[in-house]
């Protein structure tokens, strides 16, 4: 009996394990539709991008950055951030704190290096992972550079918030009840709450729900940004399937 209990146990964990392999597999990597260059893409202030990093997490966050993307619904994405654009050029806004493997900041005032602004160009060539871009629609802001006036206020005072046992279980009946502690959804849903554009799935289980769902109304498709020369190999493949 104990043996047979056993043999359960073991058939059981390896039937999750690969359930899990397989939803990672399937889900969690490039759903392409159209590749652009960065100079083809009109960005505007406010426009979202979508992040899928890889080779900058450590084995640790990379299982855990996959857990998150299966049960957050965000497939194969893991990190969102804003186009923010400085005298013409755009720059993402990413509220992420600054490691050693990660991309250093050009523009920032946060004490705690944990938001900043990188050139979009520079995001691209140095990063082994891609992004995504989804317009924000402009009949939801009249003035985007109110968007700009508000992430300098937000790059002052954000503190990066990694609670994800929160992320799951705690909806937020105000953004603002954060007070400035963000994770990367909350940091880009304070923003745009900021600037007066009001939607209610901002305001509870803050884990990408609204910026990857396709029905999404404050958003355009994703249109994939060609990836740069360090592209972890392994992904590299979708992208050429794709030209």
């Amino acid at each position: 009996m104990l043996m047979k209990t056993m043999y359960f146990i073991l058939f059981f964990v390896v039937f999750v394990y690969l359930v899990y392999i397989i939803s990672v597999k399937l889900l969690c990597s490039p759903n392409i539709k159209k590749i652009c260059k960065i100079n083809e893409l009109d960005l505007e202030t406010g426009d979202l991008v979508l992040v899928s990093s890889y080779q900058y997490l450590t084995k640790y966050q990379n299982k855990a950055s996959n857990f998150i993307r299966l049960f957050g619904r965000s497939g194969e994405w893991n990190h969102v951030a804003l186009i923010v654009k400085i005298n013409g050029e755009p720059y993402v806004y990413d509220t992420c704190p600054y490691y050693e493997y990660w991309i250093e900041y050009d523009i920032t005032s946060n004490k705690h290096k944990h938001s900043g602004y990188i050139r979009l160009s520079k995001y691209v060539e140095s990063f082994d992972g891609y992004l995504g871009i989804r317009k924000l629609k402009s009949k939801y802001i009249t003035d985007r550079s109110v968007l700009v006036d508000i992430t300098k206020h937000h790059n002052e005072n954000m503190e990066f918030s990694s609670d994800t046992v929160n992320l799951f279980t705690c909806p937020k009946p105000h953004i603002k009840e954060t007070n400035y502690k963000y994770n990367c959804c909350e940091a880009v849903a304070s923003i745009y709450n900021d600037a007066g554009i009001d939607y209610d799935k901002f305001h509870k289980y803050m884990i990408f729900g609204p910026f990857v769902d396709p029905h999404c109304p404050l958003f355009d498709d994703v249109i994939h940004i060609e990836p740069g020369p360090k592209l972890n190999k392994n992904i590299a493949k979708y992208f050429k399937q794709s030209e």
